[in-house]
């Protein structure tokens, strides 16, 4: 799943880069990734947890 927020990714409110967020769910395992992508797609942080 994308979580898109567009003025995050057009003008940042902040003085971090434009982002936005993809959250990876794997049922399975009960995981969570959440990553935060730059414009480029880059991977700029991520934050895992269990559900």
């Amino acid at each position: 799943m994308h979580v898109i927020n567009p003025g995050s990714i057009s003008q940042s409110r902040s003085r971090t880069e434009e982002t936005y967020a993809e959250l990876l769910i794997d049922d399975n395992e009960k995981d969570i990734t959440l990553n935060f992508r730059n414009r480029q797609h880059a991977i700029i942080d991520t934050v895992e947890f269990k559900i």
